[in-house]
C-alpha cells in the first residue's frame, strides 16, 4: 500500500486507486479539475471514490451508467 497526494502521482499508475474524498468541498472549483483527473486516471484495475458529503461535479456530471454509486450505509 502506498498513500501519495494527487499531486505527486503524476506518471504513475496503481492497480487500484481510493481517492478518500471526492466531495464538492474538496474539488469544487473549476481550478481542481486537472487533480482530480490525475487521480482518477492513475487506476489501472479499479477506482473508488469516497466523499464526505456532496460528491463533486467531476462525478456527478459523468453519466450515471459510467459508475456505481452507493450512500455507504
Amino acid at each position: 500500500m502506498l498513500i501519495i497526494p494527487s499531486y505527486l502521482a503524476k506518471g504513475v499508475e496503481f492497480d487500484a486507486v481510493l481517492i478518500y474524498d471526492g466531495s464538492h468541498h474538496q474539488y469544487g472549483h473549476e481550478n481542481d479539475r486537472k487533480l482530480f483527473y490525475t487521480a482518477c486516471t492513475r487506476a489501472m484495475h479499479e477506482l473508488c471514490i469516497f466523499t464526505l458529503g456532496d460528491s463533486c461535479r467531476f462525478i456527478m456530471n459523468q453519466p450515471p451508467s459510467t459508475y456505481i454509486y452507493t450512500d455507504g450505509v
